[in-house]
């Protein structure tokens, strides 16, 4: 019997709220997807390209409306009432997510690539072709057009391609352009650059060397009256514990004092006690002292003290080593040239002893990023900790009159930054959609099984033109004419229409420059949203949540 009351419980449990759904099935559900993808579509394409139109978004909490061009916000701000045409919706919002994950630009081009693709082989489809063999037609076309993408591809050669690159990401901005472009120049593709609210209105770069973090200092008493703390030559305490008793650093201290130099502490947590005695010391000049903490969960604070021992040749104390830290001697510390900390971020600066095991930990991280079952979050730890092992940091001050200003600036740098890191990892393209008109013609040599895959190659080659097409029409300009005229007159691949100068010319002359990395990326998740919904047969939709109020008067108890 007990097993038939848990039976009838559970369902009675699930019966307390449960949701109803909607059925559509055919045309009928692919065209709500369809129509869910194009209303995505639309606010975003305005944005593509020099002449782009800007979109203000009224999704702030707490705030005003916020004014971008960047395609992966107006996408993630698009939600809507009609719940299937919302299924359509955020399946497009996650190819400019992805796009931006994986690529960190082209999120407006990926976009109107996945809502074309849809719109061509959807028409396609209602007219009673099988859409497993359109799918398979799309993906021969997407395959035959990255083979010749890859063909055409050049290295990187110059400072100069940067700049271009980092021009076309940030819509032109010749001095945003430069800063990112000296950046990565300076750190390379795997160095650290970080963006900060800049002090002043405009947008500067400053360069320095070291291990960046984004931990401050407990107090502003340690602050000796200006906006940070330089400590030359200290001392590290680095410990994966909670500092709880002033005895715990006690004996250090005295240590310390006699031979006259500071102590910085880096520490899991560290007890009030122990943190009014480094200030007690510090502000009497005892011992210049200083503290952060690195708290967080599962092994975070594990692997970043480890990463920070090593790189000062400290040694690492962990909660079973509570005694022998009582009883440490100066061999315990490591030591740095200098340490720089303000109530928000650390920076320090050291020469590791033993570079060969600074390469070994180096070496083991980049191995770890191989293992595909990593997630997102897992692999931005990885990277971020290979890059602060590496030492090469750039920040960026990001200047502007206002809030909204500050905003839109931190977006271009940030497409510009993943741009350039991607043309330096792949190769370059001729930009303003250019490439992938080109690479139409190799479209007509593909081969195919039957007339099914033939017209999904076919929607493919109007969907490639269609970035150049709303380009141009954003710049005032007839796309598809101009289209034409760059496919029958001009068979070299590196010709296209320039929307600022309004004149086709050479697009690696006219420095409109596309990574090789993003244009893949685009063609990839757009191809593969347009797959799913092309083959949808049946659209289960949440409609609403039911509660019968028939079951209130019997009580179960707590389920």
């Amino acid at each position: 019997h007990g097993g038939v009351h848990f039976l009838i419980f559970s369902m009675f449990k699930a019966l307390r709220r449960f949701s109803t759904v909607k059925l559509r099935f055919g045309a009928d559900a692919r065209r709500a997807l369809q129509k869910g993808t194009n209303l995505v579509a639309r606010p975003v394409g305005a944005t593509l390209g020099p002449s782009g139109r800007m979109v203000a978004l009224d999704t702030e909490v707490g705030g005003g409306p916020r004014i971008t061009k960047d395609g992966v916000t107006v996408a993630k701000s698009v939600m809507l009432s009609d719940r299937a045409v919302e299924m359509g919706a955020s399946l497009l919002r996650r190819v400019a997510h992805n796009a931006n994950n994986f690529a960190g630009d082209g999120t407006t081009t990926a976009t109107l690539l996945g809502a074309a693709l849809i719109n061509e082989a959807l028409r396609i489809v209602e007219a009673g072709v099988d859409p497993i063999d359109v799918s398979r037609g799309i993906v021969k076309a997407k395959d035959a057009v990255v083979e010749f993408l890859q063909e055409i591809s050049v290295p990187v050669s110059s400072h100069e391609d940067l700049i271009r690159v980092a021009r076309v990401a940030t819509n032109h901005d010749e001095h945003l352009a430069s800063i990112v472009a000296d950046a990565l120049d300076r750190v390379g593709p795997q160095g650290t650059v970080r963006l900060e609210p800049s002090p002043v209105l405009d947008t500067r770069l400053i360069f320095s060397e070291g291990i960046s973090l984004t931990r401050g200092l407990p107090s502003e008493e340690f602050l000796d009256g200006g906006a940070a703390l330089e400590l030359d030559h200290p001392l590290l305490l680095v410990a994966n514990m909670e500092l709880k008793s002033v005895r715990d650093i006690a004996q250090l201290l005295d240590k310390v004092k006699e031979i006259n130099r500071p102590l910085f502490v880096v520490a899991k947590d560290v007890g009030n006690d122990v943190l009014a005695t480094l200030i007690y010391n510090h502000q009497r000049d005892i011992v210049r002292a200083s503290a952060i903490t690195v708290p967080g969960f599962g092994e975070f604070p594990h692997d970043l003290l480890s990463d920070i021992a090593l790189c000062t040749s400290a040694r690492l104390f962990e909660e079973s080593d509570r005694e022998a830290l009582q009883n440490a001697t100066i061999d315990d510390l490591g030591s740095a040239t200098k340490a720089i900390l303000s109530l928000t971020e650390t920076l320090i600066v050291a020469n590791a002893k033993d570079p060969k095991a600074m390469e070994a930990r180096i070496d083991e991280l980049t191995a770890r990023l191989n293992d595909k079952k990593l997630t997102q979050a897992a692999r931005t730890i990885i990277t971020d900790r290979i890059l602060r092992l590496r030492g090469k940091v750039a920040v960026i001050w990001v200047g502007g009159a206002s809030e909204v200003e500050r905003g839109e600036m931190h977006d271009k740098i940030t497409d510009a930054l993943n741009a350039v890191r991607g043309a330096i990892e792949s190769n370059l393209l001729p930009g303003g959609g250019a490439a992938l008109l080109h690479a139409t013609r190799v479209l007509d040599l593909v081969e195919t099984n039957n007339k099914a895959e033939a017209a999904g190659v076919e929607a493919a080659k109007k969907a490639f033109k269609e970035p150049l097409h709303l380009l141009l029409k954003n710049g005032g300009y007839d796309g598809p004419y101009f289209a034409e005229i760059l496919l029958d007159k001009y068979l070299d691949n590196r010709t296209g229409f320039d929307v600022r100068k309004g004149c086709i010319t050479d697009m690696f002359d006219a420095g409109v420059i596309d990574s090789l990395k993003v244009v893949r990326t685009c063609l990839e998740d757009a191809v593969s949203i347009a797959k799913l919904i092309l083959t949808t047969e049946v659209a289960i939709v949440l409609e609403k949540q039911y509660k019968p109020s028939a079951l209130s008067k019997y009580n179960f108890g707590p389920f």
